[in-house]
């Protein structure tokens, strides 16, 4: 965006400056369970490493951005998560979400929800 800046003597300095989204959250835009599987879409505002992790889940999942983008994340049921799920019948988990940006002036965020396997 450039931005001019201009003097009592009528001098004037125009430079471009760049503008970024900082200190915003990861949010989650999406999520739905496909069979024993749960697909989740997180929207990140800056390059960084996004991690997705949860109870009855298998091992946590990471992706690393290279830049501010939406990351789909594909996560099964582990097989403790599969017994529960067929002694009960339904299991509901709280997933999280974190997101730590690659550069440091930025803070690290993170962002839980709610999902039921049927």
């Amino acid at each position: 965006m450039p931005t001019t800046i201009a003097a009592q003597s009528g001098a004037q300095f125009t430079q471009k400056t760049k503008l970024s989204v900082t200190s915003c959250p990861v949010q989650i835009v999406s999520h739905k369970v496909v069979g024993h599987k749960l697909v989740v879409k997180v929207k990140t505002f800056a390059a960084g490493r996004v991690s997705l992790k949860g109870k009855n889940l298998k091992a946590p999942r990471y992706k690393t951005l290279k830049k501010a983008k939406t990351a789909t994340f594909t996560v099964p049921l582990s097989r403790k998560g599969l017994a529960a799920l067929s002694k009960h019948h339904k299991l509901k988990i709280s997933v999280r979400v974190g997101f730590v940006p690659k550069t440091k002036t930025e803070s690290i965020s993170a962002a839980s929800v709610a999902v039921k396997f049927k």
